[in-house]
């Protein structure tokens, strides 16, 4: 089977337990799909909880930009700002900022995208 580039956009990723079973189900189903050689994205936002974002390791700007990591695994991890971690932990509204400018520009790059939690509203 050749290798594909896959696309996984979820509101939240890894870190963000506060939000239950989809953080772990992405963060598992990425990681095995890298180690079967597959080339994978994951768009996120930097939500955590109700009040903790995710942690700007050597990043410089403001906390408007979005930014780029690699997990242990190989995963490439693009995370987006959230507009409001309060609407998002009480409301599941989402406003993941620059998510619409990436897709816009590299959604033709992925052979296939998974989109997790899509009721939430990710604008």
């Amino acid at each position: 089977m050749r290798s594909l580039r896959i696309l996984h956009v979820t509101p939240y990723f890894k870190d963000a337990w506060a939000y239950g079973g989809i953080p772990r189900l992405v963060h598992a189903l990425t990681r095995g799909l890298a180690q079967r050689g597959h080339s994978v994205t994951v768009c996120t936002t930097d939500v955590c909880d109700e009040q903790t974002r995710l942690p700007r390791h050597e990043i410089t700007g403001t906390r408007f930009q979005s930014w780029k990591a690699m997990t242990p695994d190989g995963v490439d991890v693009r995370v987006f700002p959230n507009l409001s971690n309060r609407l998002a932990y009480h409301l599941q509204f989402f406003v993941p900022l620059g998510l619409d400018r990436y897709m816009t520009d590299h959604a033709a790059s992925f052979d296939i995208a998974h989109l997790h939690a899509c009721r939430n509203l990710q604008v």
